[in-house]
This record gives C-alpha cells, sequence and structure tokens, in this order.
C-alpha cells in the first residue's frame, strides 16, 4: 500500500526543480553489470560488513569460496576495488584482502579476511564496491560497508 508525505509548496517545487539522482537500487544494479562484464562472470553478493566502522578505524569480514564439487584445483587471485557512496570514496589501498591468493581444492572452501579502514575524515554513509577474482575462475564479489559518524 502507497503511503504519502506532506510538503510545503517551497519543498516541492525545489524537490521537482532540482537535477534528478538514479535511486540508489539502479546505481548499485549498474555497478554490478559492470563489474560483471570486467570479470567475466557473475557477481556474488553484496556481503555487508555486520558492524558498521568509525572513519579512521578498521572493520573486517570474513569470506568462504567454495568451489564446485568436482572442479579439480583452482587458484583464484583477489583484487579489492574502490568503494563509494555517492561521490565520496574509499579507495582500494584502504581495502586489504588475507590472503589474496587461494589455492582451492575439490570442494574445500578457502577463506579470505576483507578488512575496509575509512580515512578519518571519511562521510558516513553505506560504501559499496566489488572484489575482482581472477586466475582460473573469474567473477566479482559485492561487498558493503556503513561508515557511521
Amino acid at each position: 500500500m502507497p503511503y504519502f508525505t506532506r510538503r510545503s509548496y517551497a519543498e516541492t517545487v525545489a524537490a521537482s526543480t532540482a537535477a534528478p539522482r538514479p535511486e540508489a537500487g539502479v546505481v548499485a544494479l549498474a555497478e554490478n553489470v559492470l563489474a560483471e562484464a570486467a570479470a567475466g562472470g557473475a557477481v556474488i553478493g553484496p556481503f555487508r560488513l555486520r558492524r558498521p566502522v568509525a572513519p579512521g578505524a578498521e572493520g573486517s569480514t570474513l569470506l568462504e569460496i567454495a568451489p564446485e564439487a568436482r572442479g579439480g584445483r583452482m587458484r583464484l587471485r583477489l583484487t579489492p576495488g574502490t568503494l563509494r557512496s555517492g561521490d565520496e570514496l574509499i579507495e582500494a589501498a584502504r581495502v586489504a584482502l588475507d590472503p589474496a591468493t587461494l589455492e582451492l581444492g575439490d570442494g574445500v572452501p578457502g577463506r579470505v579476511r576483507v578488512t575496509v579502514a575509512p580515512p578519518a575524515g571519511a562521510t558516513p554513509g553505506i560504501y559499496r564496491g566489488m572484489i575482482t577474482a581472477g586466475g582460473d575462475a573469474r567473477f566479482a564479489v559485492a561487498i558493503e560497508v556503513e561508515v557511521e559518524a
């Protein structure tokens, strides 16, 4: 069921003359499509760090990557991308992957710790980006981190 909000005439006029911004879902979808094309495979996720991270601090999560049961041995090189929230960025250099290279066997998962360190002056918001995998398989993992005020 739709809902309605009450706004003043001035707010209505200002909203109608402002440049339209794409909805966050549309932007995320476009980023996923571009990442999928760049990775040459599927986009998995998004996975969000469980707790918000303060500017200047670090937050991390553990990702488990499992190959298909009969996929044989697989070597993956993981590369973080820049995280974005509107016009704000957390550069890829502030996203650490440990390890950045995985050796996977038949159905045996590998674990990667993703650590994000927003800069001290980071604007609060939800930052989204990709980790791309190359090597014996190509795919992208969407990640999100909330930077708190």
